[in-house]
């Protein structure tokens, strides 16, 4: 699938590279030659990716034990440490992401349709080897999940196009849960493509104006296998918070994962304020510490709200 961008002056070339080099050389400046990236703990090789470099507080697993915090980065110049591309709180006995963070600047945005990456198209999933190289179970990507199951990315392949190694850490085994097929194929997907053409569009603030977000899962204690024994879990809910913190504005989706939201849905329908899913199905935990509370109770579907995401009189 590929997504229909705006183009204005982002797409002039000096102004595109004069960026792009900027914000890579401070990368490499925050994050080149991190001892702690792969199993990193409590995230410190990837801070950047969270507002204020504060992860989520941490969420119940299935089996009671610490998630595993992984760090995953972009191989820039031949730097196997060159850009944070996403932090993943992963729970093994639910072989599954709790969530996923990452950031999506303009520049980042906008090069998802650079001609060079037409050639990426879909790629097979794959294991992550940071799980593997510890010992540390997951899901085996060549099994089939079977109907009616998708493999829903929480980092989207999308997101991820701005480089080609950015967009192969997005068909991780580690980043793919069992999602229903009208949800993913429906809703799900008309609201990541407007959030990617939303970020896109705020390319006069390319180095000061950093997007973050986050998209997770949540599952019942004694949550169902996909097929058998050794499955993943199957999340009851998704959820997704996009963090425009320049804009000092915040908007949160979230979906029953049982097949109750139908194809044709608006997509709209889903957001819901962060203060809603915090308090609602994270049972008080908070994805992004320190917000301020006025962020947190934005109603998404006030006038306010709609015109900061461009969707008045929607």
């Amino acid at each position: 699938m590929r997504l229909a961008l705006p183009r204005d002056s982002w797409h002039s070339a000096a102004m595109r590279n004069r960026c792009v080099i900027a914000t890579i050389l401070l990368s490499k400046v925050l994050y080149a030659g991190s001892a702690l990236a792969g199993i990193s703990p409590d995230f410190m090789a990837c801070r950047g990716l969270f507002v204020e470099g504060q992860p989520p507080q941490p969420l119940p697993t299935l089996d009671g034990k610490a998630a595993i915090a992984l760090c995953k980065f972009d191989a820039i110049d031949g730097n196997p440490h060159g850009f944070p591309v996403a932090a993943i709180a992963y729970d093994p006995g639910a072989k599954l992401a709790q969530w996923v963070a990452y950031r999506s600047d303009a520049w980042m945005a906008a090069r998802t349709d650079n001609p060079y990456l037409e050639q990426l198209g879909r790629k097979e999933f794959y294991r992550d080897a940071d799980l593997a190289q510890a010992g540390i179970a997951q899901q085996n990507p060549g099994e089939s999940y079977g109907r009616p199951w998708d493999r829903g990315h929480l980092l989207p392949s999308e997101m991820a196009q701005w480089d080609p190694a950015a967009w192969a850490q997005s068909y991780l085994a580690s980043n793919v849960a069992p999602q229903h097929d009208a949800l993913n194929q429906g809703p799900w997907r008309k609201m990541e493509e407007f959030v990617l053409n939303w970020v896109a569009r705020q390319q006069g603030d390319i180095l000061n104006r950093p997007i973050h977000i986050l998209t997770g899962v949540v599952y019942a204690p004694g949550a169902t296998r996909l097929n058998k024994a050794g499955d993943p879990a199957i999340p009851s809910h998704f959820y997704k918070v996009v963090i425009d913190w320049a804009g000092g504005s915040v908007l949160a989706f979230a979906a029953p994962n049982d097949g109750s939201v139908k194809r044709d849905e608006d997509f709209w329908r889903l957001a819901t304020s962060l203060a809603g899913l915090e308090d609602g199905l994270l049972q008080g935990k908070r994805l992004v510490p320190g917000i301020p509370e006025a962020w947190r109770t934005q109603n998404p579907q006030s006038a306010t709200a709609r015109l900061h995401w461009g969707r008045s009189g929607s």
